[in-house]
């Protein structure tokens, strides 16, 4: 092997590579001009779109546009512009107070559809979401497939979404433009990119780009050329910071998103709902969602809650409790649609939300191989009979956490809230009595007849905090065959028959 390859393999397998021999990496980032318009009209009237409006900003003593739709530009409505002067071109403008935390939460569940795409997604102080596309190119062929499913995707939440790419976070962030990418240029056409950016787009002070000016600087690769040393003594720390960070990004954890524990998504009218069929459509808007949010963090749910808030009136609430952890959207839908048939709702529904915190992780929820498709029409019958008919017109046996066989044995809802860990593991029968007394000749238990005991004793103790009872069961016969359950009750010291066996 020749001395230089030797080298270079040895430096491999000590992580002493040079920087070009890295992978990559690609960073996208998303930005959303319309996102406090989007948070307050994520409606389900797609109309309100073609509606002059704007989001109103009080700036000291003036309230200015902060940001408008397409049919507000129309008119020439432009953001920083004073309200009575947007009023003026158009007196027919709708317009909004910003809400912050309304962005923020709108922000998160743009966040959450990237994540879908993207395992690194990571929340910016500038009201833009970073994804790091480098290690998901493979999962879907290319990468322009990626971006294309995302923006088609993202476009289901807000009205309009630029991009911007770079090797680095806060590269891709300077190189946003108005427009979405559909391809991902090579790295060298990345690095030409951020090079030919102007040093105006760099987050410093005023002093600081009077000093690029008098030095003739107007790009960053003008900047990049310099020497090191000289760079270092003329700038200060915080432009030193963003140029490596135009070539490395570290993620701040406090940045990065994870997708929340419990689901809550609702959607907007302010016109209303009138009619129960016109609520299909927004229901089965929110459960899509919900199921994608079921596939992000591989769950499977158990109960689903709906509230529908009137224009008037309070908030009415239906609850769907699922027999089997389920995670399809059809499903939802169908036993929603059920039980909303016995809900009497308000004239007007204005707003419609979707919640849910009871999952089960989908390797749990798994149930045998070969069963699979009997026990699931099971699980969607009794969800359905239950939805139609009501929590309590359904029934099934169940065991309860007591000794005393007749207290043990109880009759629970047909789904149950929380599935039971309880086993009987000793032999008893199915048809319980009443405890008959029964005689006792020759020490030996007499009903009609002598019986014989097969087995026992098995002690049971109970109640021992009120009146405690002692009993030993037995499995007995008569002579015609008839197999009895029967105990010795040590307090009274006499024989009971509480069963009778097939």
């Amino acid at each position: 092997m020749p001395k230089a390859a030797s080298m270079k393999k040895r430096l491999k397998k000590k992580g002493v590579m040079s920087q070009s021999a890295k992978k990559t990496e690609i960073w996208l980032h998303l930005h959303f001009p319309h996102l406090a318009l989007d948070a307050q009209l994520d409606s389900l009237n797609t109309l309100l779109s073609k509606h002059p409006r704007a989001i109103i900003l009080q700036n000291r003593q003036m309230q200015r546009v902060h940001c408008q739709n397409n049919a507000a530009k129309d008119y020439g409505i432009e953001p920083q512009m004073s309200l009575s002067t947007a009023l003026a071109l158009c007196p027919n403008l709708q317009t909004y107070a910003r809400d912050i935390a309304q962005e923020q939460a709108h922000l998160k569940k743009l966040a959450l559809i990237a994540y879908s795409f993207c395992p690194t997604v990571v929340l910016q102080e500038h009201g833009g979401i970073g994804l790091e596309l480098s290690r998901c190119e493979k999962l879907y062929g290319n990468y322009s497939n990626l971006l294309k499913q995302l923006q088609a995707y993202l476009l289901k939440r807000c009205s309009e979404v630029f991009s911007g790419l770079g090797q680095s976070l806060l590269a891709a962030r300077l190189t946003t433009a108005q427009s979405f990418h559909t391809q991902v240029p090579h790295s060298q056409q990345l690095n030409q990119e951020m090079r030919a950016m102007a040093l105006e787009a760099l987050d410093v002070k005023r002093a600081q780009k009077n000093s690029f000016v008098h030095l003739g600087l107007d790009t960053i690769g003008d900047l990049l050329d310099l020497p090191k040393e000289a760079v270092h003594r003329r700038f200060n720390a915080d432009l030193l910071s963003q140029i490596d960070g135009l070539f490395t990004t570290k993620i701040n954890p406090k940045m990065r998103f994870t997708a929340p524990e419990v689901f809550d998504d609702c959607l907007q009218n302010p016109q209303g709902l009138y009619t129960k069929e016109a609520l299909y459509a927004p229901m089965g808007i929110l459960l899509e969602r919900f199921c994608r949010y079921l596939k992000i963090r591989h769950l499977y749910c158990r109960n689903i809650r709906w509230h529908f808030s009137p224009l008037l009136g309070q908030t009415q609430s239906l609850t769907i409790q699922l027999s089997q952890a389920q995670n399809h959207s059809q499903h939802f839908f169908a036993l929603s649609r059920l039980q909303l048939e016995r809900l009497d709702l308000a004239h007007s529904i204005e707003k419609i939300s979707l919640y849910s915190d009871q999952f089960v992780p989908a390797a749990d929820a798994s149930v045998d191989f070969f069963e699979h498709h009997q026990h699931t029409q099971k699980a969607e019958l009794l969800d359905q009979l239950v939805a139609r008919l009501g929590d309590d017109a359904i029934s099934q046996p169940g065991i309860n956490a007591e000794y005393l066989p007749e207290q043990a044995n109880v009759i629970n809802s047909a789904i149950p809230l929380a599935p039971s860990n309880l086993r009987k593991t000793s032999l008893q029968p199915l048809w319980l009595l009443d405890p008959l007394s029964v005689q006792q000749r020759d020490r030996q238990p007499y009903w009609r007849q002598p019986l014989t005991l097969l087995s026992g004793p098995e002690r049971v103790c109970g109640n021992w905090w009120h009146s405690e009872q002692q009993r030993d069961y037995y499995l007995a016969h008569d002579s015609q065959g008839t197999r009895y359950w029967l105990y010795w009750e040590l307090q009274s010291q006499r024989w009971f028959i509480h069963g009778l066996f097939a």
